[in-house]
Order: structure tokens, then C-alpha cells, then sequence
């Protein structure tokens, strides 16, 4: 049995649940190149269980139809449940005797602990969307402060405490001791 054979057995014998506890179906399985993907629905939710490309790991994509499988909409991922209340300290357990080491098997287990979402149910999607813009809010703050670091970096270097000062004060009370001290002497220079 090749890969392909053994990822789509594992698949439908893994997320059999879907169709046995929540009424979904299996609606389509596409194959591009050496990439999977294997689509649950019910009348609320899909669910995707994918093989793809770069690093072939299986994982799944799931939403709401016609809500996040439209334009300027995107599906959740499997990582993203992990935090959420229906799994808070989820832990991987892989397993090398099995196919793809267990992959496929945690990752049913995983959707199968988060009840709500395969019923489609609002408060558990709107609560992973916030959770969704909050880390993203997050993120694109982190990359905007390591910008700032790089450059106060530069700044300091130069010794263009003026500058040091501004781009300090941006990140405000997130600044390293070493950060603060620096801050406090590009003040100091600043004014002689």
C-alpha cells in the first residue's frame, strides 16, 4: 500500500466519527500532485483533512459553510483549538508504530474533543475568532516592536540618541532592563 492508499485509509477510519456521531459526509477528496485533501460536511461545518506540501504532516482545516470557506474569509486550523476550552492542555501523542506516527489518529482525537464546533455552534466559533484576532493583534505587535529593537539597535550604535529615545518610547513599558537603561542614557545625551 503506498502513501496515498494508507493516508486515505487512515483518514476515513480515523474521522469515521464524523459521519457516525455528527451526521456529516464525505464530500469530495482531491488529489494535486502529491497533495491530499479529504472534505467532511455536514449541513453547518466542514472539515478538511489535508496532506500537503511542504512537509506532507497531515493536519485538518475546518468552518462554518458559507461563512468561512467564502472569499476574505479563512478556514481554522487544527493548531488553533489547541487553548481553546474544549481542549486547554491538549498534549500530542505521537506514536511511531502507527502510520504517519499517530498523526492522523491525534488529530481525530483532537477535533473529537471539541464537540461544539462540529455542531456548528456560534459561541464556539465566535470565541475562536476573537481568540484568532487577539493572537494576530499580538503577533503583528511583536514583529512592529523587533522592528523597533533593530532599529534602536542601529540607532544606538550610531549614537543618534534622538532617535534611540523616539523608538523607545514606542514600545513603551516592554523594554528589556538593558532597553531602559539605554533609554534613560539617550535621555541624559539628548539634552546636552
Amino acid at each position: 500500500m503506498n502513501d496515498r492508499e494508507l493516508f486515505l485509509r487512515e483518514v476515513e477510519r480515523h474521522f469515521a466519527f464524523l459521519v457516525n456521531d455528527f451526521g456529516f459526509r464525505l464530500t469530495s477528496h482531491h488529489e494535486f500532485g502529491d497533495n491530499l485533501s479529504i472534505e467532511y460536511c455536514s449541513n453547518r461545518v466542514y472539515v478538511r483533512v489535508l496532506r500537503i506540501a511542504p512537509d506532507f504532516e497531515p493536519r485538518f482545516v475546518f468552518g462554518r459553510l458559507g461563512v468561512d470557506d467564502l472569499p476574505c474569509f479563512s478556514s481554522f486550523d487544527s493548531a488553533e483549538l489547541i487553548g481553546m476550552p474544549c481542549c486547554p492542555d491538549w498534549n500530542w501523542q505521537r506514536d511511531e508504530s502507527q502510520p504517519f506516527g499517530g498523526w492522523i489518529m491525534q488529530l481525530s482525537r483532537l477535533l473529537r474533543s471539541c464537540k461544539g464546533f462540529l455542531k456548528g455552534d456560534q459561541d464556539d466559533f465566535t470565541a475562536i475568532t476573537k481568540r484568532r484576532r487577539e493572537l494576530q493583534r499580538q503577533h503583528a505587535r511583536k514583529e512592529r516592536e523587533s522592528t523597533i529593537r533593530r532599529q534602536a539597535n542601529i540607532a544606538w550604535k550610531k549614537k543618534n540618541y534622538a532617535f534611540v529615545t523616539i523608538l523607545y518610547n514606542e514600545i513603551g513599558d516592554r523594554l528589556s532592563e538593558l532597553e531602559k537603561e539605554r533609554l534613560l542614557y539617550s535621555k541624559k545625551r539628548e539634552h546636552h
